[in-house]
């Protein structure tokens, strides 16, 4: 990837594969696969962003059970804590891809990712925080965010207009 001009990669990561449930709160198991696969991004000379990337699914099972966004918030203290002497300025945290809380929930998002930032901050001051707003991670709802005071964050969205040209292939689609 370095060869070809490209200088970071965005690194998903599905807790649920590696053992996490937010319905017990239990720990990610392999960890120590996630620290592999940064530390092999990074001596190939690429930067990386550690993305949060949970399914449709666990993402329902969170949003509806404050116990499941507790256990969110003890997995990014486990992974800022496993993760933490990773070089700072190399290696940045998506808190959460593409939060949705859309209608009545959406009240609750800020404060979670509040929270989620405050657990990576315990272990990880200086990296880099992506934050975004929820419905989707949209610029909609990032507009809608309060901003937090901290050098070390940086805001994104999630932008899929025409949603028809940008998820065009898109297998699981029915268009």
């Amino acid at each position: 990837l370095r060869a070809v001009g490209l200088d970071h990669i965005r690194l998903p990561i599905d807790p649920v594969v590696g053992g996490w449930q937010p319905e017990r709160g239990a720990r990610l198991r392999n960890v120590s696969a996630v620290r592999a696969a940064v530390e092999r991004a990074l001596a190939a000379g690429l930067e990386v962003v550690v993305d949060l990337h949970l399914t449709p699914e666990t993402k329902v099972v969170i949003e509806n059970k404050p116990a499941a966004e507790r256990a969110l918030v003890a997995l990014w203290s486990q992974l800022a804590r496993e993760l933490a002497d990773l070089p700072a300025n190399r290696v940045a945290f998506e808190l959460f891809n593409e939060p949705q809380y859309y209608g009545w929930r959406a009240w609750r998002w800020p404060g979670l990712q509040k929270r989620l930032l405050q657990a990576l901050r315990e272990h990880a001051p200086r990296h880099l925080a992506l934050l975004s707003g929820n419905e989707g991670g949209s610029l909609k709802g990032l507009t809608r965010l309060p901003l937090v005071r901290d050098a070390a964050v940086a805001y994104v969205f999630h932008y899929y207009e025409p949603f028809l040209f940008t998820h065009q292939g898109a297998e699981w689609l029915d268009t």
